[in-house]
């Protein structure tokens, strides 16, 4: 199913908008169109929050990543051994303090 979004309707900013159309399953549509009656706001408005927080999501991970990969090259990381070995103690009489990264 194709769904045409018209940006133009949003409600909550005056921020330049653009057209976005797209396909999507029927089922997905078919909820969207109740939750726009249950809400009283058009398809545009949730539409542009789900791919508001998806693309939100999306860049925190990047980032996330990003500052892993970082650590990575400075040293600061745990060898993934010494994490299993401190996970395998949990639920045991003898459970392990938390890895700390070895100096560099």
């Amino acid at each position: 199913m194709l769904v045409t979004i018209n940006t133009t309707e949003r409600m909550t900013s005056p921020m330049s908008t653009v057209p976005l159309s797209t396909h999507i399953e029927k089922t997905v549509n078919d909820a969207l169109l109740d939750v726009c009656k249950r809400t009283h706001r058009p398809q545009s408005y949730h539409t542009e929050r789900a791919i508001a927080e998806y693309v939100a999501r999306e860049k925190g991970l990047d980032t996330m990543v990003r500052e892993g990969k970082d650590a990575i090259k400075r040293g600061d990381y745990v060898e993934h051994e010494r994490v299993v070995e401190w996970l395998d103690s949990w639920g045991t009489d003898h459970v392990f303090s938390m890895p700390e990264p070895l100096p560099r």
